[in-house]
């Protein structure tokens, strides 16, 4: 269970991400667990070389602009919308929308990592970038009742950023060097609008000290040797695919967002995971 503490941090990063939708209804039932279907997410994935439509279905309703500004959604419903009490189901479908599979973790002994059962009646299709239709099961370890009708994410991302990313490359590299050595003058100036606003609103309560500390440890993962590997812009969007370590972690992977605002580009959000 997270501390109080971390809870009061975290909330703001899940208010931008969960907003009440109704792209989504019925329930899900799992060897443990079971929930009330509150929303979707839609977006585009790859297993191997294959394109996927993956949909996460969860109790709560998906903010989708927050969720698009990432290239990859998973590993941010994953680290900025999931808790205790925010339960997702990640259903895959081909893009003619046959049925491929589901994963999911609600809980010790109540998750899987992909099943495929033949015997999931599936009426959704997939049109003008539209997932809908109804997906149906039940045996002895899960059981859903479910009716779909949600928007899919852009397949595209926007353009691909070359070399080192320019302008909004030297912004993240100069971020990632601020966090490193503490120096809040330069993190601060860094962050956009909704993140400074964020850093004020702790600075008068008093909690400062613990608000960059958590953005140091739990959001940027204290990370040394960053460097990019990719990245994507899109008008006045940008996202930069993340490779580097931390203290305790030899390989890192990750995804930043970054805004442009009138004085440059600034950071948004980031999200790591372990891998290479």
């Amino acid at each position: 269970m997270r501390s109080a503490l971390v809870i009061a941090l975290f909330m703001p990063f899940l208010a931008l991400a969960a907003e009440e939708s109704r792209q989504a209804s019925g329930t899900f039932e799992g060897t443990k667990s079971r929930f009330k279907v509150g929303g979707a997410y839609a977006y585009w994935t790859r297993s191997g070389d294959e394109p996927l439509i993956e949909v996460a279905v969860s109790n709560y309703g998906f903010k989708s602009p927050f969720f698009d500004a990432f290239y990859d959604p998973r590993p941010a419903i994953d680290t900025l919308f999931v808790d205790d009490e925010t339960a997702v189901v990640y259903f895959q479908f081909e893009p003619n929308g046959k049925y491929h599979g589901l994963s999911y973790y609600l809980g010790s002994g109540d998750g899987c990592g992909f099943c495929y059962d033949p015997k999931v009646k599936s009426t959704v299709k997939i049109a003008g970038q539209h997932a809908a239709g109804k997906l149906s099961f039940k045996d002895d370890n899960r059981a859903f009742e479910i009716q779909l009708d949600v928007p899919v994410a852009p397949k595209e991302w926007g353009k691909p950023i070359a070399g080192d990313a320019g302008e909004i490359g030297k912004a993240y590299r100069a971020y990632n060097a601020a966090m490193q050595k503490d120096d809040r003058k330069t993190i601060l100036k860094l962050l956009d609008a909704d993140n400074r606003e964020r850093w004020a609103k702790r600075e008068k309560e008093g909690k400062l000290d613990s608000y960059v500390d958590y953005l140091s440890d739990k959001v940027h993962w204290r990370l040394k040797e960053a460097r990019i590997v990719g990245g994507y812009v899109r008008e006045n969007q940008a996202v930069l695919l993340i490779k580097g370590s931390s203290a305790v972690i030899d390989h890192v992977k990750g995804q930043v967002t970054l805004r442009r605002e009138s004085d440059g580009w600034k950071i948004s959000d980031e999200v790591y995971q372990v891998g290479e």
